[in-house]
């Protein structure tokens, strides 16, 4: 089995070399690829990545996460799909935990995970993490698929310019096993640094409720810009 890790980006420069470091450590015995899809960022993000030896960069021919998600895969020679933020690094041998599951039978899953820095406030959101509950699924927890699974399922939903995670997961665990790993990735706070705690919460909160309900995914984009600053 080979992993191919997708990671999509815009103007990432202050995270994704980390990242990307990071990744090739964890991979160096392992059958892996990593991928960058770039969104048409402005900043050092591409230098970055091209500098990293045996990292594929991608120029999307459309802007968005789901859009570059889906090419990312498009490009990608695994057989198993694992689609990473560019600020979150993944848990320790994270590599095996999936292809452990994966040769458990289990085609698809996450990692809980938790902040950095960890403040106080953020310890509760990064607790509830690992219950497959009303906010299960969101791209911070990372996401592996099996790539015949995620074929099937027709891949991200590119009219979700938001939200395109939870709706992936969600066609999943209506047809597949799902699991939620105990080893943390570690999550940028970086949402929160910029906004209040309760704002960026109660931003959460209605988009997830609105995902629920079935609004338009552009109206929620909308209303989630309005609501806090994002990077």
């Amino acid at each position: 089995m080979k992993l191919s890790i997708i990671i999509p980006t815009l103007n990432e420069e202050l995270c994704i070399g980390r990242l990307l470091d990071y990744l090739i450590e964890e991979t160096s015995k392992q059958n892996a690829e990593i991928i960058v899809c770039d969104g048409g960022s402005t900043d050092q993000t591409k230098k970055i990545v091209r500098s990293k030896i045996g990292v594929k960069f991608i120029h999307a021919e459309k802007k968005g996460r789901a859009h570059q998600l889906n090419e990312g895969a498009s490009n990608a020679s695994g057989t198993i799909f694992y689609f990473v933020h560019a600020d979150t690094i993944p848990p320790k041998n994270f590599a095996n935990l999936i292809l452990d599951c994966i040769q458990k039978g289990i085609p698809s899953g996450c990692f809980r995970y938790t902040f950095d820095p960890p403040k106080n406030m953020l310890r509760i959101n990064a607790w509830f993490t690992k219950f497959k509950g009303f906010c299960a699924g969101g791209g911070d927890q990372t996401l592996f698929v099996n790539r015949s699974v995620f074929h099937e399922l027709g891949g991200y939903n590119s009219s979700y310019v938001i939200m395109e995670d939870f709706d992936l997961v969600k066609r999943i665990r209506k047809k597949y096993r799902y699991i939620i790993l105990k080893d943390p990735a570690l999550v940028s706070s970086r949402k929160y640094e910029q906004n209040s705690y309760l704002k960026v919460q109660w931003a959460n909160i209605i988009a997830i409720a609105q995902f629920k309900l079935g609004v338009n995914p552009i109206k929620i984009k909308e209303g989630y810009k309005k609501r806090i600053k994002t990077a």
